[in-house]
C-alpha cells in the first residue's frame, strides 16, 4: 500500500476556486507530484505511479498516488490535455465500474503529432507491472476500489450524475498557477471551436519529438521530499497486456518488451484459468455422484408413493421411465462437459509448461 500524497484539503479548494468550480464532489489530478522524488528527478516520468488523483467533497478528502500519463512512448499516442475535464459513471471496456468520460472526446497532445482530439480516456484500475495507461488516467490496484467506491458513495450522497476532473501540472502548482483551460463537452461544440482549442492547446502543450526513444533506465533515488511515497519503486518500460495488440511497435528494443509484456499477460491468464480448471473436475464428479443419489431416491420415494395410494401401474411405470431418462441424460450432459474441461485443462498445462 502506497504512502497517500500529502497535499492539504485548502491547496485544493483553492485550485477548485482557480477553475471556478462549484460542483460538490470534484476530482483533481496532479501530473508529476513526485516530480523530485521518483525517477528522473524534475521530468514527469511513464509508466509510473508518480502522480496525485485526489477526491474531495464537503465531508471527504481523499489523495491516492496514481497516474495521469500513457505508459509509454510512440507515435500517435494520447495524453489528456490539463484543464478541466468532466466524468460520469461508466464501465472500463465494459468490464468493470470506472468512470468514463462525459461526450467521451477530449483534447489530447499525441506523441510526434502534436494537439488532437482524444476519445475514451477513462479513469479506471492500472496494473501492477505497468501503469495500463494509452492516455487514461490510472490507479494503483491496491487503492483502486478505495478510490471508485468513495467517488461512487459521494456522487450518489449529493445526487451528482457527473463530477469535474480538473488536471494540473506540478510545475504549475508550485508555481501557483491553478487556473486551467475548461475542455468539458467537446461533443458540442462546431469544428471551428475545436481547431481553435487545439492552436491554444499547442500553445499550453510542450511538444513531443518526432524521434521515439524510450526515456533511459532510471534507478529510484532515496527520498528526499516529504511526499516521497514509503514504497515508491520504478516500474518497468512496457505495455498494458490489454492494450499491447493495437500498437505497431518498432525497433527491436520495443519489439522486446512487447513480447515481454504480452509473455506476462498469457502467464497471468494461464495460472487463472489454470486455478478454475483444477476445480472444475472435482465439481463435476459432485455434481454426477448427487445427480445418481437424487435420481435413486425419487425413483424409491415414486415407487413407495405409487404402492400406497394404489397407482395404476401403468401410469407409475410412465413417469418412472420419463424420471430415468431424464436422469441418464443430465448424466450424460455432465460426463460431456467434463470431458470438454478436462481437455480444455490438459491443454492449458501444456501452454504453461512452455512459460516456466
Amino acid at each position: 500500500m502506497s504512502k497517500n500524497p500529502q497535499i492539504s484539503k485548502a491547496e485544493s479548494l483553492e485550485i477548485l476556486a482557480a477553475n471556478k468550480v462549484t460542483d460538490k464532489v470534484c476530482i483533481i489530478g496532479i501530473r508529476g507530484y513526485y516530480l523530485d522524488s521518483m525517477g528522473k528527478r524534475g521530468e514527469n516520468d511513464r509508466n509510473v505511479y508518480d502522480d496525485c488523483i485526489i477526491v474531495i467533497s464537503p465531508r471527504r478528502f481523499e489523495a491516492f498516488q496514481a497516474n495521469t500519463d500513457p505508459s509509454i512512448y510512440k507515435k500517435g499516442v494520447a495524453t489528456m490535455v490539463v484543464g478541466v475535464h468532466r466524468y460520469c459513471k461508466g464501465k472500463h471496456k465494459n468490464r468493470y465500474w470506472a468512470l468514463r468520460l462525459v461526450g467521451e472526446r477530449v483534447a489530447v497532445t499525441r506523441d510526434g503529432q502534436g494537439a488532437s482530439i482524444g476519445v475514451a480516456l477513462n479513469i479506471h484500475k492500472g496494473g501492477r507491472r505497468t501503469t495500463g495507461s494509452l492516455g487514461c488516467q490510472t490507479l494503483q490496484p491496491n487503492d483502486w476500489d478505495d478510490f471508485i467506491e468513495l467517488v461512487y458513495d459521494e456522487m450518489d450522497f449529493y445526487a451528482q450524475k457527473t463530477s469535474p476532473y480538473v488536471l494540473i501540472d506540478e510545475k504549475d502548482r508550485r508555481a501557483g498557477k491553478f487556473k486551467m483551460p475548461h475542455l468539458e463537452n467537446l461533443n458540442n461544440i462546431s469544428d471551428e471551436e475545436i481547431d481553435d482549442l487545439l492552436d491554444s492547446v499547442s500553445a499550453i502543450e510542450p511538444q513531443t519529438s518526432d524521434v521515439q526513444q524510450l526515456p533511459a533506465p532510471t534507478v529510484e533515488k532515496p527520498p528526499d521530499s516529504a511526499n516521497a511515497p514509503q514504497n515508491a519503486t520504478q516500474l518497468p518500460i512496457t505495455e498494458d497486456a490489454e492494450t499491447a495488440d493495437k500498437l505497431d511497435v518498432g525497433g527491436y528494443v520495443e519489439k522486446a518488451q512487447e513480447a515481454a509484456a504480452k509473455a506476462t499477460g498469457a502467464i497471468e491468464t494461464i495460472q487463472i484459468f489454470k486455478d478454475a480448471l483444477d476445480e472444475t473436475p472435482r465439481s463435476d464428479s459432485r455434481k454426477s455422484l448427487w445427480s445418481t443419489i437424487g435420481n435413486t431416491l425419487y425413483q424409491t420415494l415414486w415407487a413407495i408413493l405409487a404402492f400406497f395410494i394404489g397407482l395404476p401401474v401403468e401410469v407409475w411405470l410412465v413417469v418412472a421411465i420419463v424420471a430415468a431418462i431424464v436422469g441418464v441424460m443430465y448424466l450424460y450432459r455432465q460426463n460431456s462437459l467434463g470431458k470438454i474441461r478436462e481437455t480444455a485443462r490438459l491443454k492449458f498445462l501444456e501452454i504453461a509448461a512452455i512459460f516456466k
